[in-house]
C-alpha cells in the first residue's frame, strides 16, 4: 500500500475513533499526572542510556586505536594517521598519545585552553593497569582555565603483556557538544523544565535551569561515568494541560481532523522529500559514485540514517580502493610471473580463456588476442588427460586440489609441466553461473632431468666409493700380513693401518651420504611427541659396544619429551660417534645431559674430552662462514645432523669449556609452534641412568 493511501485510511479511522477519544477523555484525565511521571522516567532513562552509549562508543573506538599495531610502532606518521582517524570517528576535541609514565608523546587537535597540571587526580580508576584487567580510565569533569569543561577517556596500550603507553581522548562538555546532544530532547517544550547532569563527585556537568515551584522530578544514572541525569517539570503545567483539554473538548473532533490534515501535509512534504533524497543517494551508489554525501533533515532517525548512509559510502570507497590495489597487484603478478598463466572461465563444460600472460604466449607459440574467448584445450597442443580435466573441474567448484604433472608439446619440444589452478569465484557446475580463476603451467622439464642425473650420479658414486674402499681395505690387509711375516718396522705397519682406517672412513662416507640423501628427498618429517631418552640410551650402548676403550656417561632424566621423529636417532648416533672417533685420549669419554630452556625447549649436550673442534668447522655449521674450496667441512656427519635438525626446527651450537674438550648442543622444540631461542637457560634436575 502506498504511503498516500495509508494517510487516507488513517484519516478515516481517526475520524471514527475521535468520538470514542472524546468520551474516554474524562476517565483518563485522573491518570495524566501518573502517566506523565512514567513518561518523564522513561525519557530520562532513555537519555541516560544514550549518554552512556555515546561514552561507550568513544571508549570502544579508543580501545580499537590502542590495539592498532601502528600505534605501537616507531613510525610517527602511522601514529598520526591512527590518532586523526580516532579523532574524526569519536568526535574528540583532542587526542594524546602518552608513554608509560603518562608523558605526552604525540597529540592531535586543540582546545580553547590547556589541561590543568593535576589532570591525573581526576581519574575514577584508583589502581594500576594490569595485563589481565586492562582498565579504562574515565575522568571526572575537568574545568579548563577558560571555564569550559572536558571529559578524559584513557586506554592503555599493551604489547602482549607489556604496558607500552596510553591513548587519551578529550571530549568537550560545553553547550553544543556532540556528547550532550541527547539532552536537547529533554529541553524541548514550552513548559518550564530543568535538566541537570551531575558527576559522581557532585560537580555539575550540564544544567539548563528554570524557575519551578512545584516540581515533578525524574532521575536516571549513566552507568559508564556514574553521572546522574535529573529532569524536572512544573506540576502546574501538567494540571493546566488538563484544564485546557477540558475547555477544548467541544471542538476535539475538529481539532483532530485539522491536526490530521496538517500532519499528513507535513509528513508528505518532509518524509516523502527525505525518501526521495535517499533514493537519489542509492541511485548514485548503483552508478559507482560512493562519494555522494546525503543530508537528511528532521528527526534523530533521519539524521542517523543520513550518518549511516555516509559511513557506508566511506566504507565502500575504501573497499573499492583496496580492491583496485589488489587488482593492480595481481595484474602485475599475473603479467610478470615466469610461468605460463591464463585467466579462465568455466561453466561446467567449457574452459574459456579470458587473458594470458607473455610466458603463455612464448610457451605455446600463440598471441593473447588470438586465444581470447577460445577453449583452453583447443589452444594448448595435445589432448588433456582425465586427471587434468578433473583438476580444473574440482578447483573451479571451490574444492581443495593439488598440482599435477602433465606432458605438453611446445616449440621447445615435449615438456613436463606442473599444472595448478587458483579459483577466484568458485561455482558448482550444477548451479547456474560461471566460475573464474587462473591456471598456471610451470615448466619443470629441466628440474626433472637434473634430479634424474643426480640420482644416477649418486648411485654410481656410492657404488664406486664402496667398491674402491673394499679393494683398498683388502689390499691393505694383504700388505699388512706380508709386513708382519717379514717383521717389518712398526712405522711401516702403521702406514698400512692408516690406509685401512681411511678406507673404512670412505665406506662410512658412502653410508652417511645415503643418509643425507634420504633426508633431503623427504619433503617433511613426521613430527609427534616422543621420548628421546630411550633413543639416547640405545645409541650410547651401541657406541660403547663398538669401541671398547670408549665411555659414554648418561646424565639423563627418566623422560624427555620433544616434538620430533625417529630420525633423531641418526643425529644422536653421529654426535656420539664423532666425539669418540676424533678423540685422541686413551679413554675417550662422552657425557650426555639435558638442559631445560625457559622457552619450553629441550637442549641435549654432548660433552667430550677430545681435542677442540676447529673454529672453521664450527662457523660453517652455525652459518657464520660460507662454504668454499678452502673452507669446508671434514665429512658429512655434521651436515646430516644439521639437515635433520632443520627439518625439526631445531638448532645446533658449539661451546668450548675452560678445560679440554667440546660441548656440542642441539636444541629441540617441545611443541609444533616456533621457538624463541633468545631466552636464557635454566638447568633441570637430572638423575643418572
Amino acid at each position: 500500500m502506498r504511503l498516500t493511501a495509508k494517510f487516507a485510511l488513517s484519516f478515516i479511522i481517526i475520524l471514527l475513533l475521535s468520538g470514542v477519544v472524546y468520551i474516554g477523555f474524562e476517565n483518563q484525565r485522573a491518570e495524566l499526572i501518573d502517566r506523565e511521571q512514567d513518561r518523564l522516567d522513561q525519557r530520562t532513562t532513555l537519555v541516560a542510556t544514550e549518554l552512556n552509549n555515546e561514552i561507550q562508543m568513544r571508549v570502544s573506538l579508543t580501545q580499537a586505536a590502542a590495539g592498532d599495531p601502528r600505534i605501537r610502532g616507531e613510525n610517527v606518521d602511522n601514529k598520526r594517521v591512527v590518532l586523526d582517524q580516532l579523532r574524526r570517528e569519536a568526535g574528540f576535541e583532542k587526542i594524546q598519545l602518552l608513554d608509560q609514565d603518562r608523558e605526552i608523546e604525540l597529540q592531535r587537535g586543540s582546545l580553547t585552553s590547556t589541561l590543568p597540571d593535576d589532570i591525573e587526580a581526576h581519574t575514577n580508576v584508583e589502581h594500576q593497569f594490569t595485563p589481565v584487567e586492562r582498565q579504562v580510565e574515565i575522568s571526572e569533569p575537568i574545568e579548563l582555565a577558560d571555564g569550559n569543561h572536558v571529559l578524559l577517556i584513557t586506554i592503555p596500550i599493551y604489547e602482549d603483556t607489556s604496558l607500552e603507553g596510553f591513548v587519551r581522548g578529550v571530549v568537550s562538555l560545553d553547550d553544543g557538544s556532540e556528547l550532550l546532544a541527547p539532552l536537547l530532547d529533554l529541553q524541548n517544550g514550552q513548559e518550564e523544565r530543568t535538566v541537570t547532569v551531575t558527576s559522581r563527585a557532585g560537580e555539575t556537568v550540564y544544567q539548563q535551569p528554570s524557575q519551578i515551584d512545584d516540581p515533578v522530578v525524574s532521575t536516571a544514572h549513566v552507568l559508564t561515568t556514574g553521572w546522574t541525569v535529573q529532569f524536572t517539570r512544573d506540576r502546574a503545567d501538567i494540571v493546566a494541560e488538563t484544564r485546557e483539554t477540558a475547555l477544548f473538548q467541544a471542538g476535539g473532533v475538529t481539532i483532530v481532523v485539522l491536526t490530521l490534515v496538517l500532519f499528513a501535509v507535513w509528513i508528505y512534504r518532509d518524509n516523502i522529500r527525505q525518501i526521495q533524497r535517499l533514493e537519489t543517494g542509492f541511485e548514485a551508489f548503483t552508478q559507482g559514485d560512493y562519494t555522494y554525501e546525503l543530508t537528511l533533515d528532521g528527526g534523530t532517525e533521519w539524521r542517523q540514517i543520513s550518518s549511516s548512509f555516509n559511513t557506508l559510502g566511506e566504507t565502500l570507497t575504501q573497499r573499492t580502493k583496496a580492491l583496485e590495489h589488489e587488482r593492480d597487484t595481481f595484474s602485475s603478478l599475473f603479467t610478470n610471473i615466469r610461468d605460463a598463466a591464463a585467466e579462465i572461465q568455466y561453466d561446467g563444460e567449457t574452459v574459456k580463456i579470458v587473458a594470458v600472460n607473455d610466458e603463455f604466449e612464448k610457451a605455446f607459440a600463440t598471441a593473447a588476442d588470438a586465444v581470447r574467448g577460445k577453449s583452453l584445450f583447443s589452444v594448448i597442443p595435445g589432448e588433456p588427460t582425465a586427471e587434468e580435466r578433473s583438476l580444473i573441474k574440482n578447483a573451479m567448484a571451490g574444492r581443495e586440489t593439488d598440482r599435477i604433472a602433465v606432458e605438453r608439446e611446445t616449440p621447445l619440444g615435449n615438456r613436463t609441466c606442473f599444472v595448478h589452478v587458483v579459483t577466484v569465484n568458485p561455482c558448482e557446475p550444477t548451479t547456474e553461473g560461471v566460475s573464474t580463476g587462473y591456471v598456471f603451467y610451470a615448466d619443470v622439464t629441466d628440474r626433472f632431468e637434473q634430479q634424474k642425473q643426480i640420482q644416477i650420479l649418486n648411485r654410481v658414486l656410492r657404488h664406486d666409493l664402496r667398491t674402491g674402499s673394499n679393494i683398498i681395505a683388502g689390499n691393505a690387509d694383504l700388505l699388512l700380513e706380508r709386513l708382519q711375516k717379514r717383521d717389518a718396522p712398526a712405522n711401516e705397519r702403521a702406514y698400512v693401518r692408516t690406509i685401512k682406517t681411511r678406507a673404512a672412513e670412505i665406506e662410512s662416507l658412502s653410508e652417511r651420504t645415503q643418509q643425507l640423501k634420504s633426508v633431503l628427498e623427504t619433503d617433511t618429517l613426521p613430527s609427534e611427541p616422543i621420548n628421546v631418552v630411550p633413543l639416547l640410551v640405545t645409541e650410547a650402548e651401541k657406541a660403547e659396544s663398538m669401541n671398547d676403550s670408549a665411555k659414554v656417561v648418561r646424565e639423563l632424566p627418566e623422560e624427555a619429551i620433544v616434538y620430533g621423529s625417529s630420525q633423531l636417532s641418526v643425529v644422536f648416533e653421529h654426535l656420539i660417534d664423532n666425539a669418540i672417533t676424533h678423540n685422541d685420549q686413551e679413554e675417550p669419554t662422552v657425557t650426555i645431559r639435558t638442559v631445560e630452556e625457559v622457552t619450553g625447549e629441550l637442549s641435549i649436550e654432548f660433552v667430550d674430552n677430545g681435542p677442540p673442534i676447529p673454529e672453521t668447522e664450527k662457523r660453517l655449521h652455525v652459518g657464520d662462514e660460507d662454504i668454499t674450496q678452502l673452507t669446508h667441512s671434514n665429512g658429512v656427519g655434521f651436515w646430516v645432523v644439521e639437515t635433520i635438525l632443520n627439518r625439526h626446527r631445531g638448532a645446533l651450537s658449539f661451546d668450548t669449556p675452560d678445560h679440554r674438550g667440546n660441548i656440542v648442543r642441539i636444541t629441540l622444540n617441545r611443541g609444533p609452534g616456533e621457538p624463541d631461542r633468545d631466552a636464557t637457560k635454566e638447568r633441570s634436575q637430572i638423575s643418572t641412568i
